[in-house]
């Protein structure tokens, strides 16, 4: 016997676990790592200038990091919102999946409702039409 208290992974979840890690996380550190390296690059190429180079270039570098640093945590907000959603998320989509499929059995039968006269009418022209056919035959036929 399973127990309930056991969250069972789905085969999509399970996917979407590694797809997160290759498609999010991986891009996501390796990007870190790039602007840290350009950031340990652009420090280390102004030790051999002046000291007047060097504070320009903190007074350059710093706006552009900190614009960095707020797209970051920015980024890291929506993926951790992002995550709390995708857990969350199914259970509705399930719900507004439902109402919608009731919507559309409402509709359909609203439909045949409204269709059903019209329907008799051509069924009952077409029954005469075969009968007229019919009586005309016999008659011409004697």
């Amino acid at each position: 016997m399973s127990n309930p208290a056991v969250k069972q992974v789905s085969p999509s979840q399970q996917k979407h676990r590694k797809e997160f890690l290759w498609q999010v996380l991986l891009p996501l550190f390796g990007g870190i790592g790039v602007v840290l390296l350009f950031m340990a690059v652009s420090v280390s190429s102004t030790v051999n200038q002046s000291l007047w180079a060097d504070i320009s270039l903190i007074w350059l570098i710093l706006p552009i990091l900190f614009l960095a640093l707020v797209s970051l945590l920015l980024l890291a907000a929506m993926i951790y919102g992002l995550a709390k959603l995708t857990n969350v998320l199914p259970r509705y989509t399930l719900q507004v999946q439902g109402f919608f499929l009731l919507l559309k059995m409402k509709v359909s039968g609203f439909d045949d409702r409204l269709v059903s006269p019209l329907i008799k009418l051509k069924v009952s022209s077409a029954k005469f039409g075969k009968l007229k056919a019919q009586f005309r035959e016999g008659h011409h036929g004697r």
